[in-house]
């Protein structure tokens, strides 16, 4: 476990995010997923060899009918430029990391001097408003109500259901566009349609993740989440389907619920306000549809 951590400690859900607590500083949070793991019951790895096995043969054999040089160089170079991709994002999520502990070594020495209440307090504050207090070039030096106002207004903030885009003009805050540009959701007949990505039926309860903090006790659940990044990739072994508001086809999350087999759907607009944890839904991941049952 701890040669785990030090190597991917820092990939987990939200990863990019500074303030976001990562295996590596609690590792508590994987326990309890490795406790999701065992309640699933394990995987026959020699089962699902033969099967991945048995599924690279057949694309093997699709692409062997395919006569044609320039197919096979593009498809080349794009396995090459994936896998540079995906170790970029690797080392990206590294140096977030890194980052992350910089800042949170500051958190500490602020704690110590009696400058902040709490070490994690410090991602409330700008990368100026620390540099700045350090230098002894701070406008405001009572940070503690600058965190304390900043608190309030995440909590308000939080609250608000955020329209995927608005406009404005002149002075922003004067003139933000409040009217949707989606398309109105219309529920009909306990329906939620999307895009299906990876085929299945799935009869299931739903299990509503925004944080790894949640992410215990989804074992035999369908996952739903608002977006996912690759740190959501181990809660998808122990999920029996995955429902995405976000996305395409062609998004990280669709790419490996087909590369693991698992049903899903993304693209299901206002997912988050029509579904509640425990709800029991059957989705279909072909049709991309999600008939709720009850809840």
């Amino acid at each position: 476990i701890q040669s785990f951590i030090e190597k991917f400690g820092n990939r987990c859900i939200q990863e990019l995010k500074l303030e976001t607590i990562t295996y590596k500083q609690d590792s508590r949070l994987l326990i309890c997923l490795i406790k999701s793991y065992v309640k699933q019951g394990f995987i026959d790895l020699d089962k699902e060899e033969e099967k991945n096995k048995k599924s690279r043969s057949d694309i093997n054999n699709t692409v062997k009918k395919i006569k044609n040089h320039l197919f096979f160089y593009v498809l080349k170079q794009a396995r090459k430029l994936i896998k540079n991709r995906e170790n970029l994002r690797f080392e990206r999520t590294r140096l977030f990391g890194i980052v992350r502990e910089i800042f949170l070594r500051f958190g500490q020495i602020f704690e110590e001097e009696s400058i902040i209440k709490n070490k994690r307090d410090i991602f409330y504050l700008s990368k100026e408003e620390i540099f700045n207090y350090v230098e002894g070039t701070s406008i405001d030096t009572d940070l503690k109500l600058i965190i304390e106002n900043r608190k309030k207004q995440f909590i308000e903030f939080d609250k608000q259901t955020l329209k995927d885009r608005f406009k404005t003009k002149g002075i922003v805050y004067c003139s933000i566009d409040s009217e949707s540009n989606n398309q109105e959701f219309e529920k009909k007949d306990n329906v939620l349609q999307g895009i299906g990505c990876c085929k299945g039926i799935v009869r299931a309860k739903v299990k509503i993740i925004n944080s790894i903090e949640q992410a215990g006790n989804l074992e035999g659940k369908i996952l739903v989440a608002k977006r996912t990044d690759p740190g959501w990739v181990p809660l998808f072994a122990i999920s029996r389907g995955i429902l995405i508001e976000r996305g395409s086809i062609l998004s990280h999350g669709a790419i490996v619920a087909r590369e693991m087999g698992i049903p899903a759907i993304v693209g299901i607009n206002n997912l988050f306000s029509l579904l509640k944890d425990d709800m029991e839904v059957e989705m279909d991941g072909k049709k991309g549809s999600i008939r709720i049952i009850n809840g």
